[in-house]
This record gives structure tokens, sequence and C-alpha cells, in this order.
């Protein structure tokens, strides 16, 4: 797949890596990341290592990404919290496994940080929301609920985050694009690391029927 060979350049040198250190950081040989910031052109996996690796999300290496000016950058728009950092770097020990899951599932598959912002959504989710991966980042993904559902899903978040639970939650989501409503069966697990700390969600979306 194409990604913008300048973006990636200009991100590795805002954090002062040589290719050799984002090679050894992102997992991928340097002759990969040669080849990558020559041509442009990498395999899914290697943009989720590289994007996993810069801290950012996947789209952010898109070539319709806009170009921004290292002295100038609102990094806003596109670094992740910390939390992201520690989340990517334990799905990436699982980053074959993972992207078969959830890039190749006609299930909705979801990534959220401990505050229960989106981090990440797989191509199934988009389809059903009708949001891009982008605009259903951090709170984004709320636009396609349903507004007499909203609340509800908003509460069932919040339990969820105070009780580091599992969440079971049915919603209706509105497709952005169609206007097709979705109903959902949201099902998540907290991810928690070595120290039992919470780190995160990860979760699925099954649709129950359509209205």
């Amino acid at each position: 797949m194409a990604i913008s060979n300048k973006i990636l350049i200009a991100l590795r040198k805002e954090k002062g890596w040589s290719q050799e250190q984002l090679a050894a950081i992102s997992g991928l040989s340097g002759r990969t990341i040669q080849r990558i910031e020559k041509d442009g052109s990498c395999s899914l996996e290697s943009k989720m290592a590289l994007a996993a690796a810069l801290e950012i999300a996947p789209y952010a290496l898109d070539n319709q990404t806009p170009i921004f000016d290292k002295n100038k950058v609102n990094k806003s728009h596109y670094l992740l919290e910390n939390s992201i950092k520690e989340i990517g770097k334990e799905i990436h020990k699982h980053e074959p496994l993972f992207l078969a899951l959830s890039e190749f599932s006609p299930i909705g598959v979801y990534l959220a940080c401990d505050k229960g912002e989106f981090l990440y959504v797989n191509k199934a989710w988009q389809e059903i929301a009708g949001l891009t991966e982008e605009q259903a980042l951090n709170k984004g993904w709320q636009a396609a609920c349903h507004s007499d559902d909203l609340n509800n899903i908003l509460a069932s978040w919040e339990n969820l985050l105070l009780s580091k639970s599992s969440l079971r939650s049915e919603y209706r989501v509105v497709n952005q694009k169609t206007g097709i409503i979705t109903c959902l069966l949201s099902l998540a697990k907290p991810l928690m690391d070595n120290s039992g700390c919470l780190k995160g969600y990860l979760g699925i979306n099954l649709e129950i029927n359509n209205n």
C-alpha cells in the first residue's frame, strides 16, 4: 500500500532518529526502512509497525495527510496519548494475529485507551458507522451513535472505566453516509499491563439486526 514517504521522513527526523534507529524500534529491517522512504510503499504490517514506533495513528502516514511544517506542527493532530504507546507495544507483540483478526474480520473491531477514547477501528467498523478511521478516533465514534442511545452508551463506558470490568452493551449506530440504522452488541475486555494497571480496552461490535 502507498504511504507518504515525506511524512515518514519528517516524523523520523522530528524524533532525531536515523533510519537504523527507526528500524530497531519498529522491528523492521534497515533495508525495509530505506525502501519505504524511497518508494513510499509498504505492507499493512510494516505500516502498523511504523505507526506504533512513531506513536501515531496509521492514517497519519497516508498520502492524503497534509505535509506539516515541523517548526509549526500541531502534534494534537497526529500524536497519540502516552497510553496509546503502551497499548501499541502490547498489540505489536502479536501484530500478525491482531491484523488478521481485525483488518480482515467482518466484525467491527476497536481499540480504546484507558479514558474510553478510540485509538483504532478496523474496516468493518468503519463500514458500519460510515466514518473513516480518522473521524472515529478519540471521541469521534460518538457521532455515529443514535441520539436516543448516546447517553446510555456513555454511561456504560463511564461505569466500565470506573470498575475496570468488561463491557456488554446494546445500542444503535446511524451510518453517517447512508443513514442506515444498525443495532449492535458491543463487547470489550480490559487490557492490563504486567503490574495490573489498566491500559485500555479491546472490543468488538456484533450486528444484531437492521431497522
